[in-house]
């Protein structure tokens, strides 16, 4: 009789402990999905932070590629070095030569 009483604690002891780890495995489940959702968003708000960047950096890029034509053009006329009727354009190429950035570059 001892041994059937022993089994019987033994497998009331195994289902509570088996509730407890159901339990356990469902509160790490609810977890997991909530993580999955906000990883999920945090992905989708990295994806529009870049689409607008891009978007951005296409913007500044045909900036400067107008500009890069516009100094050109201003640098291949005779009359914005000569100081004639396009001294403005003088005075463009000495501004864009004195910035510190790639403008440099553009009058080369």
């Amino acid at each position: 009789m001892n041994l059937y009483e022993d089994n019987i604690t033994m497998v009331k002891e195994v289902r509570i402990e088996n509730e407890g780890l159901r339990q356990k495995q469902e509160v790490l489940k609810t977890e997991y999905y909530k993580l999955e959702a906000l990883n999920r968003q945090g992905t989708a708000d990295i994806r529009a932070e870049l689409a607008v960047s891009k978007e951005r950096l296409m913007s500044y890029e045909l900036i400067e590629r107008e500009l890069d034509s516009a100094i050109m053009h201003v640098a291949s006329s005779d009359n914005a070095i000569d100081g004639g009727p396009d001294c403005v354009g003088s005075a463009l190429i000495a501004t864009i030569t004195q910035a510190p950035t790639a403008a440099k570059r553009r009058i080369q």
